[in-house]
């Protein structure tokens, strides 16, 4: 009986990296994560700066909260993510993976979006704006290629 139990705890510890790995071997996803280490943010403001369409974005979001990696709250009409520090506390290679992210280039591209969105200072009720806004021009200009 004693054999079940560490054998069955084996499996469970195997099974959440396995989840994790799975997790983690989007590039999208990482994507998100390595924005929401810089700070907490809106929904709107990951699929600003990711340019990830609002179902795949909520896909992914969904996925990662369900595994325990970010922490979900609703203030008003909007959604925030953050990651959550006792998962990566718990779960340390993470943020090994974590700290290789930025050699990446599309990582370097978030970033650089990033830091350009802060300058703006725009409050989260504009954001949708701005998402609409680039929508209708890729429309229009892939209209006139």
């Amino acid at each position: 009986m004693h054999i079940y139990t560490y054998e069955k705890a084996v499996n469970e510890v195997t099974k959440m990296i396995a989840s994790i790995l799975k997790t983690l071997s989007d590039i999208n996803r990482l994507r998100i994560l390595n924005l929401l280490n810089q700070r907490e943010m809106c929904v709107c403001e990951i699929e600003y700066l990711t340019e990830i369409s609002q179902s795949n974005l909520s896909r992914h979001l969904k996925n990662m909260t369900n595994l325990g990696l970010l922490i979900s709250w609703k203030e008003n009409k909007f959604s925030y993510f953050r990651i959550n520090e006792a998962f990566l506390d718990n779960n340390p290679f993470i943020r090994e993976i974590m700290g290789r992210l930025s050699e990446e280039e599309v990582i370097k591209k978030d970033e650089e979006k990033y830091q350009e969105y802060l300058t703006m200072n725009i409050p989260c009720e504009c954001i949708s704006d701005l998402i609409l806004e680039r929508r209708f021009h890729r429309r229009k200009d892939s209209q006139v290629s």
